[in-house]
């Protein structure tokens, strides 16, 4: 079965609230493909992401789900504000916390498709 951890990191001047959502081979000390999973503009980590995470850490791929600063169990005011460079920014701290905070496998390259475009993030800078 796999668990659900409510887990919070620093976002600009809040916090971004998500849950994590482990394969097995981590606790055996593996490392394992990571995504990192939100919503485009204003929706939160509780509408049906949850069976998505679930089925990426299933076959083997972590998965972090997070509501953007200002939305959700994230702080952050004015509440319910989009700030699309913020929610960029905090594609991107998920990502680099995947790639050096959990130590997982990390390609070079990671593609980010929200409602409102698609980011191209290169690890290797």
């Amino acid at each position: 079965m796999i668990e659900r951890r409510d887990v919070q990191f620093r976002s600009g001047d809040s916090y971004a609230a998500a849950w994590s959502f482990l394969p097995d081979q981590v606790q055996s000390g593996a490392r394992v493909p990571a995504v990192a999973m939100a919503h485009g503009l204003g929706a939160v980590k509780e509408m049906y992401l949850e069976p998505f995470a679930r089925r990426f850490a299933e076959a083997g791929i972590a998965a972090l789900l997070f509501d953007y600063r200002f939305f959700g169990a994230s702080g952050g005011e004015p509440r319910q504000r989009i700030f699309p460079r913020d929610q960029i920014e905090d594609y991107i701290l998920y990502l680099l916390l995947l790639a050096h905070h959990y130590y997982y496998f990390f390609q070079s390259n990671g593609h980010i498709s929200i409602c409102i475009s698609i980011f191209n993030i290169d690890a290797k800078n």
